[in-house]
């Protein structure tokens, strides 16, 4: 099963129609729709984040159909540590780390994103 055909069910399952989904997710009934038939197949981490949260699953199980994982709610971060944690759940290697803990805490999610911060922070003076 695809992305798109797992978000179409999770739609369907959650009794909402692709103009409701798109709006609860800050999209367009296009889009969304393009999605479900994998017209457009990599959506904004954000965006899939919003999908996952308005179905009431995951974003693991959106792309590989996995349910192992439980991912925080990050919508109280600031917006830029927000973007990063989007990105953290669509990579491979970070979800390897998301699955051996199977559920983050608040404060394991705190010590990963002060860790990036860190990083984020040396970054940005070697580029000064």
């Amino acid at each position: 099963m695809s992305l798109g055909e797992r978000i179409a069910e999770m739609r369907r399952k959650a009794g909402l129609t692709l103009e409701e989904l798109a709006k609860k997710c800050g999209s367009t009934k296009q889009y969304i729709g393009a999605l479900e038939k994998g017209q457009k197949e990599n959506p904004s981490a954000k965006l899939l984040y919003q999908i996952a949260k308005e179905l009431n699953t995951t974003v693991e199980y959106l792309l590989t159909g996995n349910i192992n994982l439980k991912l925080p709610d990050a919508s109280n971060l600031e917006p830029e540590l927000q973007e990063i944690f989007f990105e953290l759940v669509q990579d491979p290697n970070s979800q390897t780390m998301f699955r051996a803990k199977k559920e983050l805490t608040k404060e394991d999610l705190k010590s990963i994103l002060k860790f990036i911060k860190y990083i984020t922070h040396l970054a940005k003076q070697k580029q000064e």
